[in-house]
């Protein structure tokens, strides 16, 4: 049976649940498709051995005015971070220290960039970033780090912050004009991470989810979208091809997914490059947790498979080490059997901190779900003129968190 609506919204993350809030609130009759079984995509919430935890997106920054708006209207608390990344235990090369191993020479590069990334950011229009992107002139954020004349071993431990326990993509694949624009969003170098959702960042989606109401259909994947003066949408449910009509639809899914969709007519080149481009990076997150009170580092980064450490603590005295890697050190990892992980990551943190075997061990590695395929999009060198190529829109298919059409009803 075929069903006709304004706008079909494909993906209840969090940028396609905002897309359907804001279109349902002008009238317009939107359904939204989500593949999993819930909403958030790479944000969720979950309790692991009594402590709850978030195994995907859960830092909010404080420049992000309308993640944080849309927080207090859900009714939700914001949670401040008791201390940031630059203010970690480092444990890098086998060695621990109290502060970020640099020499005094790589520490003057280091804060050079900061500078070069403040600079750049500050001619950066968040919702165009695109413009004034260099194009081909623009360095990867290692190449200006070696131009600059950092060394080897302090390479290795920018890389351990930036990509490692921050943006997932290797230095090498990561544009120095695009990290600005990330800086410009996160409101200046080294700002970031400063809060958390209390109860967890799950709980967003899940409030606007609820909000939506059976306008939203889970276990819903889309397989083609095809334009024919409005929008036939082909999606599965259980073993079974469903259909339904839309005037317009917006695209709230990782392009890493765009693969798995038939599109007619083909999406246009620019999208086809950013889709099958490696523009997405590794990620895992994983949850240890302890019946009782254990002595583990409230902020730790490392160089290894575990990435970027921080302790939660559950209403019984649990104690939980969540971790958050992502990138090269990751990438080995992920080739071995899921019990072999938890193996290496339960004796990784007996021998830097001592602790004792957990009770529970939860790992999401977001590169395998079959709903992600990966992490942040962080473009590489040229890539932010080819996004800007892309457009907002194709024929009646939106992009979401790309400004919307004229506000007009759809047809």
């Amino acid at each position: 049976m075929s069903a006709t609506h304004d706008v079909v919204v494909i993906g209840a993350g969090l940028s396609g649940l905002v897309a359907a809030r804001e279109l349902a609130g002008k009238g317009l009759d939107v359904v939204v498709l989500e593949a999993r079984s819930r909403p958030g995509g790479r944000t969720h919430t979950t309790a692991v051995g009594g402590v709850t935890v978030d195994l995907g997106g859960e830092w909010v920054d404080d420049a992000h005015g309308e993640m944080k708006r849309l927080v207090a209207e859900l009714g939700l608390g914001l949670v401040p971070a008791a201390r940031r990344k630059e203010e970690s235990l480092w444990s890098i090369g086998g060695r621990t220290t109290g502060e970020m191993p640099l020499s005094d020479r790589d520490r003057a590069v280091y804060r050079r960039m900061h500078e070069a990334l403040g600079e750049a950011a500050d001619g950066v229009d968040p919702e165009a970033p695109w413009k004034g992107a260099p194009g081909d002139h623009d360095p990867s954020v290692e190449a200006w780090l070696r131009a600059d004349g950092m060394s080897e071993g302090g390479l290795h431990a920018v890389e351990t912050l930036l990509s490692t326990c921050g943006s997932t993509v290797p230095l090498a694949r990561m544009s120095f004009y695009s990290y600005a624009v990330k800086v410009a969003t996160r409101g200046g170098p080294g700002k970031g991470n400063e809060y958390r959702v209390e109860g967890g960042a799950g709980r967003v989606a899940e409030g606007l989810a609820e909000g939506l109401g059976e306008r939203v259909r889970y276990s819903s994947p889309v397989v083609g979208l095809r334009q024919d003066g409005g929008v036939e949408v082909r999606y599965g449910v259980a073993d079974a091809l469903r259909t339904l009509r839309a005037g317009r639809a917006v695209l709230a899914l990782p392009f890493t997914l765009y693969g798995g969709i038939r599109f007619d007519p083909p999406l246009p080149p620019p999208l086809r490059e950013l889709a099958s481009g490696e523009c997405y990076g590794v990620v895992r997150k994983m949850a240890f947790v302890y019946d009782g009170p254990v002595e583990a580092p409230a902020l730790a980064v490392t160089d290894t498979p575990l990435g970027y450490l921080w302790t939660v603590r559950g209403p019984g005295g649990e104690t939980g080490v969540v971790s958050f890697a992502g990138g090269r050190p990751l990438e080995a990892e992920l080739r071995l059997p899921g019990e072999e992980r938890e193996r290496r990551a339960v004796a990784l943190l007996r021998g830097m901190f001592g602790l004792p075997e957990p009770g529970t061990v939860t790992e999401a590695a977001w590169s395998e779900d079959a709903w992600s395929r990966g992490s942040y999009f962080i473009a590489g060198p040229g890539d932010a003129v080819r996004l800007g190529a892309a457009g907002r829109s194709f024929g009646l298919l939106h992009l979401a968190g790309r400004r919307p059409w004229r506000r007009r009803r759809a047809s």
